[in-house]
């Protein structure tokens, strides 16, 4: 994704949002390549649920892992977008974001780690971008009416001790056609997280050899 890795990473939040999706489209474009199955993780599934209503047409199925997509956007929602940037901004990693996303009753990892945490991801990322990207969360909601009007298969799979789980819960409510997999004791990421769980790769090849290649 723009923003991540060795795409670039531009510092104004305008140059985000649902243009993070879109970039999806543009690379199928380039490589000729008609319709795609296409999974999406954490951010990436909110990426994902907001581009089935922006282009359908382009894509076989669809596979939500940890992220529901944003069916609505509160001064709240602002409130935290804002404190996680300005916390990425000054350490390249927030901490507010990592309350949010881990499970009931898990405490955040000491000052030290966290320290070292936080210079990992400054030698990998630039924070002025990963800030950027999180004050364009608001241009990724789409609204329930058009979550529910997509016709692409779509697979929701999260973990039991995930805070995204009530997301996918609601999606499931909007669009009962998601098949949704809650892996009991899974977590959005670390130790327990849902990616390290042999059952994800399970579900995900089970739900793809019953789609069009």
């Amino acid at each position: 994704m723009r923003g991540h890795g060795k795409s670039d990473k531009p510092h104004d939040a305008a140059r985000y949002g649902r243009e993070m999706g879109l970039d999806v489209v543009r690379l199928l474009d380039h490589l000729g390549i008609r319709r795609a199955h296409i999974v999406g993780y954490s951010m990436g599934g909110h990426v994902v649920s907001q581009l089935l209503t922006l282009r359908p047409e382009r894509f076989l199925s669809a596979t939500l892992i940890a992220g529901s997509g944003r069916f609505s956007w509160t001064a709240a929602d602002a409130r935290d977008a804002e404190q996680d940037a300005s916390e990425m901004e000054r350490e390249c990693i927030s901490r507010s974001l990592m309350t949010r996303l881990a499970s009931p009753g898990t405490a955040l990892p000491p000052d030290d780690s966290l320290k070292v945490l936080s210079a990992s991801c400054r030698g990998r990322q630039d924070p002025l971008a990963l800030a950027a990207v999180t004050r364009s969360r608001g241009d990724h909601v789409i609204t329930p009416a058009a979550a529910a009007a997509v016709k692409v298969p779509t697979l929701a799979i999260v973990g039991t001790d995930d805070p995204m789980k009530a997301g996918l819960d609601a999606l499931v409510r909007i669009r009962p056609s998601v098949k949704l997999v809650v892996l009991g004791g899974a977590t959005h990421a670390g130790p327990r997280g849902i990616l390290l769980r042999p059952e994800l790769k399970k579900e995900l090849n089970d739900f793809l050899a019953k789609r069009p290649q």
